[in-house]
Formats: structure tokens, C-alpha cells, sequence
């Protein structure tokens, strides 16, 4: 019996199915390992438990190619850092997409003050938000759902959301 995996990346769907295995649903031909491929017949008898079922779309994909290749440039794990949080802004980032970009053993150490990104972008008037430690910030500047393991940055955008992000010490 096999499990079976089918992802659609940019559409962010994927299939599950599953087969019982028997040769005359293979094609006739094998690998030097001597794997074999569901034939056309071998796939009709595919079961698929989900079909074009959503899955959380691929951080990555979504960007457009030229700010991937701007943040992943910007140098060390703390610039890549500055660099995601300036060009993607009011969109939820995971700790997973920051530990990846990061690269490093302490890679929250890349976000925060004292040498990390938000010294960077604060004096720039761009604020990291953390959905745990800022959940009544994000929703006094009604930024949406922010899970407590993501990131959001933003630039308020009139005096009393800087006002406000200042007094909270996330600008400069």
C-alpha cells in the first residue's frame, strides 16, 4: 500500500491519495534500483482521500523574484532580517520563515534591539511587531490576525500611530 502526495505550489492545493500496489498497475519499465511507475491504469485506481484540498501556501513562492533576491542578498542573518521586514510589510511573518532566513543558532537575536533588525528599521519609522509580546499594539493599529509565533512590520501611517509605536519603543 502507498500513501501519496501531490502539491500544486502556486496554487497551494494539494492531493492525498492512496494505492494497493500490484503489478499489473505498473509500467513495464524500472529504474537501475529497480523502481517502478503507476501506469495510466495504475493511477485510475488511485483513492484520493482529499482532492485540491488548501494547504498554507509557500512563504517563498509568493514573492515576486526580484524582493527574494534583494532580501536573501542583504547579507548577514540580520540584514536579510531588516531586508524581509522593509519590503514585506502588514503581512504576518512566521518564526519559521525568520529562523530560515536568519541562519543562525540564536536567530531572534537577529530581530531584536541591541545589534539586530529593529535597530535597522526604527530609525527608518518601521516597527517589528511580535504577535505575543504586541497583540494589544497590532490591534490598536488594526493590522488583522497575528499569530502569537509571527512577526508583523509596519510604518504607521499618521502622527498618533507614530506617537504610538514610539512610546511602545518600536520607532525611533
Amino acid at each position: 500500500m502507498c500513501l501519496l502526495n501531490r502539491v500544486n505550489e502556486s496554487s497551494a492545493k494539494c492531493d492525498v491519495g492512496i494505492v494497493v500496489v500490484r503489478e499489473e498497475y505498473l509500467n513495464p519499465g524500472r529504474n537501475r534500483d529497480a523502481k517502478g511507475t503507476l501506469s495510466q491504469f495504475g493511477r485510475q485506481q488511485i483513492w484520493w482521500v482529499l482532492k485540491n484540498h488548501p494547504y498554507p501556501p509557500n512563504f517563498w513562492e509568493m514573492l515576486p523574484l526580484e524582493d527574494r533576491r534583494r532580501i536573501v542578498g542583504a547579507g548577514g542573518g540580520t540584514h536579510r532580517l531588516a531586508a524581509l521586514f522593509e519590503r514585506i510589510q502588514g503581512k504576518p511573518i512566521s518564526r519559521v520563515q525568520v529562523q530560515a532566513l536568519a541562519q543562525q543558532h540564536d536567530y531572534m537575536k537577529r530581530i531584536r534591539r541591541n545589534g539586530g533588525a529593529r535597530d535597522i528599521l526604527g530609525p527608518k519609522g518601521i516597527a517589528i511587531l511580535w504577535g505575543q509580546g504586541d497583540k494589544a499594539l497590532i490591534k490598536k493599529l488594526r493590522l488583522g490576525t497575528v499569530a502569537p509565533d509571527e512577526f508583523i512590520s509596519y510604518r504607521p501611517n499618521d502622527p498618533q500611530e507614530i506617537a504610538l509605536l514610539r512610546k511602545a519603543g518600536h520607532i525611533d
